[in-house]
């Protein structure tokens, strides 16, 4: 961001990351975005952190706060999708369940209601992810066959059909301010 002139700051709750990121040249603080000044930023991201919120819609209306009205502020958030590919095929066993910290997961009408009731509407809603290979993996652990190394290529060419038909396991989102 520093290469392309935009101007950068990251709020970070776990204070070994805020003492790491420094070292790497990148602005981080442990502040809490209660106490960031209302209608200071233009865009806020929030990368594997939606999951994690016990309650995400007071989140997002705080968030909402905090985005510049002019232009509309907007919202970029990634977490896992629970109706997807990976999930059916791996139901419990799904990595993304077995974090005891994930305490929310979303499907589109999850996240549609969060849009619609934080003042936002859904810009883009895309799926990416690892489904193929996350449970090929779970497979070559469990029978002790190298199923990545020999179908490697039908894997690349399967995500890619699950990513462009929402089916993968994890959402990008970005939500605009209404």
């Amino acid at each position: 961001m520093k290469d392309k002139g935009i101007e950068s700051r990251g709020l970070e709750v776990i204070p070994f990351l805020v003492n790491y990121c420094p070292e790497k040249g990148l602005n981080v603080s442990k502040t809490d975005l209660n106490d960031e000044k209302d209608q200071s930023y233009d865009v806020i991201v929030l990368f594997d952190v939606l999951e994690h919120l016990s309650d995400p819609v007071s989140t997002f209306k705080l968030i909402r706060k905090k985005l510049k009205k002019e232009g509309g502020g907007y919202c970029i958030t990634f977490t896992p999708n629970i109706h997807s590919v990976g999930y059916e095929l791996m139901g419990g066993k799904q990595n993304t369940l077995l974090p005891f910290e994930h305490l929310c997961f979303f499907n589109d009408q999850s996240v549609q209601y969060l849009a619609e009731n934080t003042g936002f509407s859904i810009h883009s809603l895309e799926t990416f992810g690892l489904d193929i290979m996350d449970y090929l993996l779970m497979k070559e652990y469990e029978n002790d066959v190298p199923y990545t190394e020999d179908l490697h290529d039908l894997m690349v060419l399967l995500q890619g059909i699950l990513d462009k038909d929402s089916l993968s396991n994890h959402f990008r989102i970005t939500l605009k301010m209404s």
